[in-house]
């Protein structure tokens, strides 16, 4: 909790450029959604571009508070500890793209397209996240492999 209390500027100020990342990500490599459903009320209001902004801020903030408050028990040097972060719950969205696949018939590559443009913001903000907040982890709880495996559980 005092990660969160001493270094909240700089959450904020990650989590904004990791937004704006998305949304030139976004702008770059399109979306490629093929689903067997017609648009929602959300899109046929214009509402699409303000929710799904507001959905990324949350998610990302979750993530970013998650990891203030995790990585003290994280092993390795802070820029290690927010790349493998970075990387598990990229990974984790990748496995909620290729989801798609399998429930819609949706080429794999549409999902890994879709998956790119928030993957990249996700790893970048977590290494920003480990540069700048956390600290390196002393030889002591270099073996603490709980916090690992509660990220694993997810997958």
């Amino acid at each position: 909790m005092e990660g969160l209390k001493k270094n909240w500027w700089k959450i904020i100020v990650i989590v904004l450029v990791s937004l704006i990342v998305d949304i030139l990500f976004h702008q770059i490599i399109p979306a490629n959604l093929s689903v067997p459903f017609g648009p929602s009320v959300i899109v046929e209001q214009g509402w699409l571009l303000p929710v799904a902004g507001i959905a990324i801020l949350m998610t990302l903030g979750a993530l970013a508070v998650v990891f203030v408050l995790l990585h003290e028990n994280l092993p390795g040097k802070r820029s290690t500890k927010g790349l493998w972060y970075g990387i598990s719950f990229g990974g984790l969205w990748l496995i909620g793209f290729l989801e798609t696949c399998v429930v819609w018939g949706t080429p794999t590559m549409n999902a890994v397209s879709n998956w790119l443009p928030d993957c990249v913001p996700i790893i970048l903000m977590s290494l920003l996240l480990g540069i700048f907040t956390a600290r390196d982890s002393d030889p002591i709880t270099e073996n603490k492999v709980a916090p690992v495996l509660i990220i694993a559980a997810f997958y």
